[in-house]
């Protein structure tokens, strides 16, 4: 990774350079409006005159403010131009840390204009004495330059730290590049000793070889003698092989038969066990039924007796009943009963 540098052209950086200078203008507005209350204080004499400067001021700060809220939308936009080119802003800042001396060259540049500012302030230092100008306007100026002196020195620190970080980046490149040559040269060396073994080892295959050659001179005279014992040994093999081919062909047929008839026989019996599974099953269900309807005629015959008990048990109670009078009233208004009721037992009320 490349070390984070900001480059000085891109429109971010100058953006943050205004955002610092109104900053700093809002500060100097703020000190300015202290001291001209302090003033006003002190010179009663001249209050009208401070307080148009303070209405000029503020007029001046809102001003500001107006134009702070108008860059920090333009830092919006600039934020989206940003990260949509910032594989660009990488290109460019790596084509900027590819030229170191174009870092010196600004660096010098950057010098001088710093010398130049402050020779600038000097005389603008000198000219205060010579020119009757507003002293708050001038110390407001002052600032302003003070904060683009620190700006620029800013900016020559940071270009500072890249240099440095740049040479050390080519000390740790020539390290590198020093261990990679003396790493290849230790490569090199192992190789010419692997070749040195290999050229060897090629001479005593070779020797190895015009050994073998002459051996299998020697051995082709027996090889010749041996072929016709061969051919015919081959022959025999051949003719037995065949026989062989002929008897396996047989026995793969038969074997195959078999395996025919056994998967009729196994299917035959599997769909027999298949029908007595679904007999069974359907004789299970007819019994299931069975033991349901019974289950509910004993129900009905039970609810039944039930029933024909109760009935026979009010048959003696009814047979008992006694037909009662109703009750007459007298000529008094009482109630009075009828002597000829008879009267239940005890055990019946």
């Amino acid at each position: 990774m490349y070390p984070h540098i900001p480059f000085p052209s891109t429109p971010i950086t100058s953006f943050f350079d205004t955002l610092a200078a109104i900053s700093s203008v809002l500060v100097v507005s703020s000190v300015l409006i202290i001291i001209l209350e302090i003033f006003s204080r002190r010179h009663e004499s001249t209050e009208i005159v401070h307080l148009r400067q303070i209405n000029e001021l503020h007029d001046h700060c809102r001003q500001l403010e107006e134009k702070l809220a108008a860059k920090e939308h333009q830092y919006d936009d600039l934020k989206s131009l940003a990260a949509a080119s910032h594989a660009k802003y990488i290109q460019l800042e790596r084509h900027f840390l590819s030229k170191e001396e174009h870092y010196e060259r600004r660096c010098r540049q950057l010098e001088e204009a710093n010398q130049s500012l402050y020779s600038h302030i000097l005389a603008r230092k000198e000219e205060q004495h010579q020119m009757d100008l507003r002293p708050f306007a001038l110390f407001a100026e002052r600032l302003l330059m003070m904060n683009r002196v620190w700006q620029q020195e800013k900016s020559i620190g940071s270009l500072r730290t890249s240099l440095v970080v740049r040479k050390r980046a080519l000390n740790e490149n020539a390290f590198e590049g020093f261990r990679d040559r003396l790493l290849l040269s230790n490569v090199i060396w192992r190789q010419q000793l692997e070749l040195g073994k290999i050229k060897m080892e090629n001479q005593r295959l070779r020797q190895n070889m015009v050994r073998g050659i002459t051996k299998a001179a020697k051995q082709m005279v027996l090889d010749t003698r041996r072929e016709g014992l061969i051919e015919e040994f081959v022959k025999e093999l051949i003719d037995e092989l065949d026989a062989d081919k002929k008897a396996l062909v047989a026995l793969k047929d038969q074997h195959e038969q078999e395996v025919m008839e056994i998967n009729g026989d196994w299917f035959r019996d599997y769909r027999k066990l298949l029908r007595e599974v679904e007999e069974l099953r359907l004789a299970k269900a007819s019994k299931d039924i069975e033991q349901h309807i019974s289950n509910e005629m004993e129900d009905r015959l039970l609810r039944r007796l039930a029933a024909l008990k109760s009935v026979k048990a009010r048959e003696p109670r009814q047979s008992l009943a006694v037909v009662y009078r109703p009750r007459t009233t007298s000529q008094t208004g009482r109630v009075v009963k009828d002597v000829h009721s008879p009267t239940l037992p005890p055990w019946r009320h």
